[in-house]
């Protein structure tokens, strides 16, 4: 029951079911309306990753000052500031961003129990069932509680590939951060613990796969997603910036694939292998380059420190992709890092004109001007009101944290599930992409090292 959201929009010119068993089911379009742009007509997932941040900003910034005659300004604006702005928070991107407010009534779902009950669990206390996704670091797999038979996600991260590329601190951040949002549209952690080889991360699971398959499918196609839909799913995002950011915690990975929809249709974002938790030191910025480029903020390019802001930045990169059906700083070759951090650091962006296929309205539109404001007190949910801000802008008309919190909309995709073990909504992985969780970890293992607490 309760209130309906649209449904996602459908193209001009005959409707397509899909009938591949990789793709969603129920979902149409118009091979007609719906022509991706030639540089992304193979759209694949994109790896979050820490990027080395003297290398690869000197090689960006050589190759802007060739184009650009060495053009440098000190100004929130410019390419890259040679000294630091008089305003020194006009440049980090401080503002009223950590203000959240409007954040709805979560005391009901933040007193929910644990399904897996409060004991500390281990290993032999899950079965594991079949492979959900695939990671640098490990592999997600489907499964089974022993002792309460709750269906889950269980990730298995590699100690050997986190020493080898000294990512501990990342991965014991991902833990803290979890353990400490109870959120309805977040990925509820329930349990961590670790083997010899392994580190262990027993969570809830999101039967609805990924957003990224809404709007891509396999991988070979672009489905526009309709506008009133994408106000439903970015609703459901505010409200978790929302209760982030009063915690000061900047989740900077916001992307079509940790966007996870579950059995009734709602976002719940997941990986939070490079959340920050800022506290209230460093003027509540961080300067580590990390994150995928596409999304990325022009100050985290720059680097000039970045805080909550770049969550909405990325927001206005997601809204734009799945009302274009490409993201807005993709450029003609998205594998090439160097040249979409430039047009990222440029901040110029174009939407779909004339016979391009868009969902854009007038509304979505200033919406999405709105939050790629390069700078960042300017940027919308980042001013005086917060995010307060973008609940109040026109486009969001009728939507609040508390009714999309409340669970009383209709999703405008609802996945059709036989069960909680219907994975249809999931890629299939073969057992061999999952070789590298069997790496045998020999290094040091003590409680001085970052993920004793698992």
């Amino acid at each position: 029951g309760g209130a309906a959201a649209p449904a996602l929009e459908v193209g001009e010119g005959d409707d397509t079911t899909s009938s591949d068993a990789g793709a969603v089911s129920g979902r149409r379009w118009s091979q007609e309306a719906i022509r991706p742009p030639p540089q992304l007509a193979l759209h694949g997932r994109r790896a979050s990753t820490t990027v080395q941040v003297q290398t690869r900003r000197r090689t960006l910034q050589e190759s802007l000052e060739k184009e650009q005659g060495a053009k440098a300004a000190d100004d929130a604006d410019g390419w890259f500031a040679v000294r630091p702005p008089l305003s020194l928070t006009s440049v980090l991107g401080v503002g009223n961003a950590w203000r959240g407010g409007d954040g709805g009534d979560l005391g009901d779902y933040q007193m929910a129990p644990n399904p897996i009950g409060a004991r500390k669990n281990g290993p032999r206390d899950f079965e594991l069932l079949r492979v959900l996704g695939v990671g640098s670091f490990g592999t997600v797999k489907l499964a089974r509680h022993v002792e309460t038979g709750t269906i889950l996600a269980l990730k298995l991260i590699s100690k050997a590939y986190v020493a080898l590329t000294r990512q501990h601190a990342y991965v014991a951040e991902e833990r803290r951060v979890l353990l400490g949002l109870r959120h309805p549209f977040i990925i509820h952690l329930y349990d961590t613990f670790q083997d010899k080889n392994l580190l262990y991360m027993a969570m809830e699971v999101a039967q609805g796969g990924e957003i990224f398959r809404l709007m891509h499918g396999d991988g070979s196609e672009e489905i526009l997603l309709a506008n009133d839909a994408t106000r439903f799913y970015v609703a459901c995002i505010l409200s978790v910036f929302g209760f982030i950011h009063e915690k000061r915690i900047v989740y900077r990975d916001l992307k079509p694939e940790n966007i996870l929809l579950d059995g009734q249709g709602y976002v719940k974002i997941a990986d939070w292998g490079i959340a920050k938790r800022l506290g209230g030191q460093n003027l509540g910025v961080t300067f580590t380059m990390v994150g995928t480029p596409e999304y990325l903020a022009p100050e985290t390019v720059r680097g000039v420190g970045h805080g909550a802001p770049v969550d909405y930045w990325a927001l206005g990169c997601v809204l734009f992709e799945m009302l274009a059906g490409y993201s807005p700083f993709a450029g003609d070759n998205v594998e090439d890092t160097v040249n979409v951090c430039a047009l990222v650091v440029e901040g110029h962006f174009e939407f779909p004109e004339g016979g391009e296929p868009s969902n854009f309205d007038g509304m979505s539109r200033d919406f999405v001007r709105r939050l790629l404001v390069k700078d960042p007190l300017r940027r919308l949910g980042c001013g005086r009101g917060g995010v307060g801000d973008a609940w109040a802008h026109p486009w969001l008309a009728g939507y609040n944290p508390d009714l999309v919190q409340r669970r009383i909309l209709q999703a405008p995709w609802v996945p059709p599930l036989q069960g909680a073990m219907d994975l249809s909504h999931f890629e299939v992985f073969d057992e061999e992409e999952t070789e590298h969780t069997t790496m045998t970890y020999d290094g040091p293992d003590g409680p001085d090292l970052a993920w004793a607490a698992f």
